[in-house]
Order: C-alpha cells, then structure tokens, then sequence
C-alpha cells in the first residue's frame, strides 16, 4: 500500500494534552537528528496532531522539517519513535521525498545494529513512520566532549562498522554518520556495545539511484563528519561507500579524544578537512594505543583509496586489535606524507620546491669553492714547510746564516738540489 493510499483511508485524531506553564520549548535539532532526550510533555497546536492507534507521550526531537515523537502504539502497547513531518510543510516537497528515502531504506535493512521500522502511513496529508525506540540515548550525549575507554570505543566502532557493511551489501550508504544518530542501550546500568542502533537514514542512498546534491553542488550532510570528495563539486556525485569509513574514523577519534578532529566555522571546517591532517590522536591522549591511533587515521585518509576498502575490513583490524594480534594498517611515513601534502598543495609545494632548489645548488657552489680554499691553503703550508726544512741544511754546510740566494750564489746550485726527488717534486708541483 502506497503513502497516498493510507493518506485517504487512514482516520486519524486530535490529542488535547494540558497546558503546562512555564515550560520550556524542545530543544531545534537538524532534521536528520534522532536525538534521545527527556520527553516534553508540551506541544505546539499545529503538532498535536497523532495517527489512529498512537497515542503521544512527549517529544524527542524537532527540527526544520521534521519532529520525532515518543508514542505508545495502542493496539501493540508499545512504545515508539514516530517520525512527522511538521505540520506547514509541503507534503509533496523535499521533506515528503526525504520521509519516503529514509523509510524506503530502513526498510530494505535487518539488521540487529539498524533501527526497525515498523508502519509507514500519512495523517492529515503529513506522511509519518514509526520506529523502534531505543532509550539508553545517544551517542554524542556519551561523549559529553570527554575521552572514552579505548576497548570501549574500539567495540562501538567495531560493532557500527558491521552493520553499516550490512547496508553496504544491500547497496545503501548512510552518508550521515555521527554520534547523534548512533542510540545505544543501556543494560545492567552500563552501555552494551553490541547493542547499538543506527539511526536516521534520511539522507541515505542507494547506490543505483540518481545523486541529490544541495543548491551549492555539495551533498547535505554534517560537515565536521564528511568526507573530503563531498566537498569537490564533481566528485561529490560519484561518493561511495568509503565516506561511511570516513566518518566512522571520525567518530572513533572523537570518542579517543573527546573532540572531533576539526573544528570552527563551517567554512574553517571544510577548509581544514580539504586540506590539513587531523592532528595525531596520540599528541592529545598520550595513552591511546599506536595501534588504534593507526586504524584511526587509516579511515581518515584523504583520498578514499587509502582507506579500508570495505567497512568489514575496518571492522575485522579493531577485532584483532581488541583480541592482540596484529592488524593489517599501517602508518604512512614521512615521504609518503610530504608527497600527498604535495598532491593536495601543488602552488605550496612548488615554491617550497624551487626554495629547495636554490638552497640546495648554493649549498654545492660553497662546498666546492670551501674545499678548494682548503686545498689551497694545503698546498702553501707545505710549501713553507719544505722552505724551512731547506734552511737549516744551508746554515750547517756554510756555517753562517745565509739566505737561499746567497746559498745559490756560493756554490751554483739551487737551494733544493740536495733535497731528494721526492721532496722536489712536491715542490715542483702545480695546481
């Protein structure tokens, strides 16, 4: 049954809940936020609008062009994420076919580690979906801007990295990855990692379907978590699965960290990810293993082919991490890194290049002309020292001091005739 089928035959109904004075409005959230907070039992008259078999029990979240509710589904008694459309909107318009995107894709995927979906109808013209509801929170709201336990952050990572392959495999990218859409349950008083759920997949898409990009050229999204080819008009189009690699090494250093690698402005963000490296994780947390800090920075290297190939891969190396074997990254070297800085900083690289040069080539010149100076100098002090070996010889046979000329001039010869041939042809030699 399609959307405008149970648009006209599905009833719906009016909830009058009381008003509470002095309360304080939902917190405004990017509509592709499912953000698990305390309910609000206030709610907006437009809003207040349930479908038939759901009563609501506060709010989730709100953003632009949607609000998600916490609901009990009547019939079933149980609860739920009810996900609407707010009310003013055009149901036809780019809310309606981002509804339809994220139910259409949820419902291709089962997965334990990916949220359920469980109806899809319309109510009054505003198409709607209710969701399974998680309540242990989400992810960022773990974080709070502080650093996590490494096997801790290791296992969610490992653990997102296989259900993103299971969308991967059914040809679905995410494309919107980030601690905000990743609930987590609490069991016990504390966070199962292998209980997470992946959330929100409105900005999803499938791989044999035709790219949506932005009034700018850029795909939407949240730019501290996107990859650096969504930012290149003309590359953005052609983005695969490796931007959901991309922005899980995000995530896992943010959890190293407590911070996400880039930071500021919208335009100083996307600056920074188009061309600067994150800083090591290892320079802000000393205590972080190499070995995760080198699976980090794999996933967030800047061309997509030197990243893990499949999300598999990233999550089978935080395995072997987790276990003590060895994993399959490796860090880039010096050279490596010198040349892809280049790659991404050809004017800089150039005239870094011809400084180099030119250092380098009056390097050579005053090399060579310092050896021949010292040569130079070699050969002169030799020259004075056969001289005054001469003298000595000059002043025994004569018995008087006498200079070399008048030494000639006594006897006929010259002053080194009695040296022998070796010394002479030190002496004779040229430069």
């Amino acid at each position: 049954m399609s959307i405008s089928d149970l648009d006209r035959e599905l009833p719906t109904r009016r909830l009058r809940p009381p008003p509470q004075a002095g309360s304080a409005p939902p917190t405004r959230l990017p509509f592709h936020v499912s953000t698990m907070v305390a309910p609000n039992s206030s709610f907006s008259r437009g809003d207040s609008v349930a479908p038939l078999g759901y009563e609501i029990l506060g709010i989730l979240g709100r953003g632009g062009m949607g609000v998600v509710w916490k609901a009990r589904q009547i019939g079933l008694d149980r609860i739920v994420a009810l996900k609407m459309i707010q009310a003013g909107m055009d149901a036809g318009g780019e809310a309606s076919e981002r509804f339809h995107r994220e139910a259409a894709a949820v419902a291709r995927l089962r997965h334990p580690n990916i949220v359920q979906i469980f109806e899809v109808g319309a109510c009054e013209g505003r198409p709607y979906f209710s969701l399974e509801f998680v309540d242990g929170g989400t992810l960022h709201q773990h974080i709070d801007r502080k650093p996590c336990d490494v096997r801790f952050a290791a296992e969610i990572v490992e653990t997102l990295a296989r259900a993103i392959q299971h969308a991967h495999d059914q040809n679905i990218i995410h494309r919107d990855l980030k601690p905000s859409n990743i609930l987590l349950h609490i069991k016990d008083g504390t966070v199962d990692p292998n209980q997470l759920k992946v959330a929100d997949f409105g900005l999803a898409r499938h791989l044999n379907e035709e790219n949506r990009l932005t009034a700018t050229g850029f795909t939407a999204g949240t730019p501290p978590y996107m990859a650096p080819e969504l930012f290149t008009i003309g590359q953005a189009d052609q983005a695969g699965g490796s931007i959901d690699l991309y922005a899980m090494g995000i995530i896992l250093y943010e959890m190293l960290t407590g911070r996400p690698p880039f930071t500021g402005s919208q335009a100083e963000i996307i600056h920074q990810v188009l061309l600067h490296d994150p800083i090591a994780p290892r320079r802000l947390q000393p205590v972080i293993p190499r070995d995760l800090e080198t699976i980090c920075l794999k996933c967030l290297r800047k061309d997509p082919r030197h990243r893990y190939t499949r999300a598999a891969d990233l999550a089978n190396d935080l395995a072997r991490f987790l276990e003590g074997r060895p994993i399959t990254a490796r860090s880039i070297g010096p050279v490596v890194q010198a040349r892809l800085w280049g790659r991404r900083n050809p004017l800089a690289a150039s005239l870094m290049a011809a400084v180099g040069a030119v250092l380098l080539i009056g390097a050579g010149v005053a090399t060579y002309f310092a050896v021949r100076a010292e040569r130079n100098a070699g050969y002169f002090r030799e020259q004075e020292r056969i001289a005054n070996l001469e003298k000595p010889r000059r002043w025994r046979r004569t018995g008087k001091r006498t200079t070399p000329c008048a030494a000639r001039q006594s006897n006929g010869k010259r002053p080194n005739a009695s040296l022998n041939s070796r010394t002479r042809k030190r002496m004779t030699r040229t430069w």
